[in-house]
C-alpha cells in the first residue's frame, strides 16, 4: 500500500474498536482505522492548498487549488488544467457554475478567466475590475454577476461593468462572499460586517449589533428563508424575521471562527475551521434561538477521523459545497476532504477504564490495579476521591 511505512509487514492485529495494527520489517507500526473522511488530491512533497470548490449542472466537481491548477472530477476520472499560462494564471480562489455551463473562475491578482465548451477566455472587463484579487462571484436571479475582490465590488449587467466601494454603501471594500436571499435581497460579505442590496441602493444592515464590527466569511440562506452568517471570530448568526441570533463556543459551538456553512440532508448545518470540520443539529440552534435551551452540541471531525489536514480553507467563494449526491466537500491544506453525512460512522464502545489512585480522608493508596483482592470501606467513613485514566 502507497501509505504503509515499509513493504515488508510482519504481523497483524486487530484491536477491539476494529482498527487494524501492522508491524513492519523496518518501519515500525501502522494503523488502518475505518474513518469519516476521505482526501483527494493530496502529492507528497508539493503545496496541496485547494481554495474553493464547486459542482456544474453536469455534476463535474471543480477544485480551485493554489499550486496544482484548476482540476476537474467526475466518475473518479480526474483533468487537470495548469494555471501557468495565459488565460488561465494564478492560484484560483472563486468559482461560479452558470446553469448554462459556463465556469466563472476567480484568481489572485488576474482577474477572471471563463471556461465554456472546453475553451479558457479571458473575462472582457478585467481591465476595469476594481481589483485583480477575485473572492467571490455571484450571479442573481436576473442573470447580473457580482464581482467581489479586495477593493470593492463589481457588478456585470448588459455588458457594462460598474464598481461598488464604501462611497457606495458598503461597510468595506475587502469583498468575502454575496448571496441572493428568497426575497431578491442581495448580501454581502465584508472585512467589517455585513452589507445589503435592496431597492438599487447599499446600506449596514439595522439592529446588527456586534455583527457589523466582524468579518463574515460565508453566507447560507436555508429552505425555511433563514440566513446563516459566519464570521472570523464571533461564531455564527441567524438573521430570521428581521432579527439577529448568535451561537458562539459559549454556548456550544466548535469553534468561533468559521469558514463555511453548508446543511445537509439530515437536519445539519456543517462549518469549517482551522481546527477542523463540525456540524450542529439545525433544530438545537433554532430551539436555542427561540429560548427553549441554553446550550446546544457539536458534533467535531479532525484527523482522528480521517482528515489530512484540520486547517480548512475560507475567505474565498465556495470553501465548502453539497454535492447532488448529498456528498460534502471542504478544502483543506492538504487536498479537498470530503464525507458522506448519512454513513458517519461512530465509536460506540465504552474507552477502557484504569483506576491509578484513590485517597481516603486525605491517605493516598497508588496502584490499586494491582491488587488481588477489593477494597472495602465501612459506610460513612468520611471523603473518598478517584484518580482514573
Amino acid at each position: 500500500a502507497n501509505d504503509l511505512s515499509h513493504d515488508s509487514v510482519n504481523t497483524l492485529f486487530e484491536d477491539r474498536e476494529g482498527n487494524l495494527w501492522i508491524g513492519t520489517d523496518g518501519g515500525g507500526v501502522n494503523q488502518l482505522k475505518d474513518v469519516n473522511f476521505t482526501n483527494s488530491f493530496v502529492e507528497k512533497n508539493r503545496d496541496n492548498t485547494v481554495y474553493s470548490v464547486i459542482e456544474d449542472r453536469s455534476k463535474n466537481l471543480w477544485i480551485g487549488t493554489r499550486t496544482n491548477g484548476l482540476i476537474s472530477t467526475r466518475d473518479g476520472i480526474n483533468k487537470v488544467y495548469p494555471t501557468d499560462r495565459p488565460p488561465l494564471t494564478g492560484p484560483i480562489f472563486a468559482l461560479f457554475a452558470e446553469p448554462n455551463g459556463s465556469l466563472w473562475i476567480g484568481t489572485r491578482g488576474s482577474g477572471i478567466t471563463l471556461f465554456n465548451n472546453g475553451v479558457f477566455t479571458p473575462f472582457e472587463a478585467n481591465e476595469q475590475l476594481s481589483n485583480g484579487t477575485v473572492r467571490s462571484i455571484f450571479q442573481d436571479r436576473d442573470h447580473n454577476t457580482w464581482i467581489g475582490t479586495n477593493n470593492g465590488l463589481n457588478l456585470w449587467k448588459d455588458e457594462k461593468l460598474t464598481a461598488f466601494t464604501k462611497k457606495d454603501g458598503l461597510t468595506d471594500n475587502f469583498i468575502y462572499c454575496t448571496i441572493q436571499d428568497h426575497s431578491g435581497n442581495l448580501w454581502v460579505g465584508t472585512f467589517t460586517g455585513l452589507t445589503i442590496y435592496h431597492d438599487g441602493k447599499f446600506s449596514t444592515v439595522p439592529n446588527a449589533g456586534i455583527l457589523n464590527e466582524q468579518s463574515i466569511w460565508a453566507l447560507y440562506e436555508d429552505r425555511n428563508g433563514a440566513l446563516w452568517i459566519a464570521t472570523y471570530g464571533a461564531g455564527i448568526f441567524r438573521y430570521k424575521d428581521g432579527k439577529f441570533t448568535s451561537f458562539n463556543s459559549k454556548q456550544g459551538l466548535f469553534d468561533d471562527a468559521i469558514l463555511s456553512i453548508v446543511e445537509d440532508d439530515q437536519g445539519y448545518l456543517w462549518m469549517s475551521s482551522y481546527r477542523g470540520v463540525f456540524c450542529v443539529r439545525k433544530k438545537e440552534l433554532e430551539d436555542f434561538a427561540e429560548g427553549k435551551v441554553k446550550s446546544f452540541h457539536s458534533i467535531a471531525f479532525d484527523s482522528s477521523d480521517g482528515m489530512r489536514s484540520t486547517e480548512c480553507i475560507g475567505g474565498v467563494q465556495p470553501s465548502g459545497w453539497k454535492t447532488k449526491d448529498g456528498m460534502l466537500h471542504f478544502p483543506t491544506t492538504k487536498g479537498l476532504t470530503t464525507i458522506n453525512p448519512r454513513k458517519i460512522k461512530r465509536n460506540t464502545i465504552p474507552p477502557p477504564v484504569r483506576i491509578e489512585q484513590l485517597i481516603c480522608n486525605g491517605a493516598t493508596l497508588i496502584g490499586l490495579t494491582q491488587l488481588s483482592n477489593p477494597l472495602s470501606f465501612p459506610r460513612g467513613e468520611g471523603n473518598l476521591e478517584f484518580g482514573f485514566t
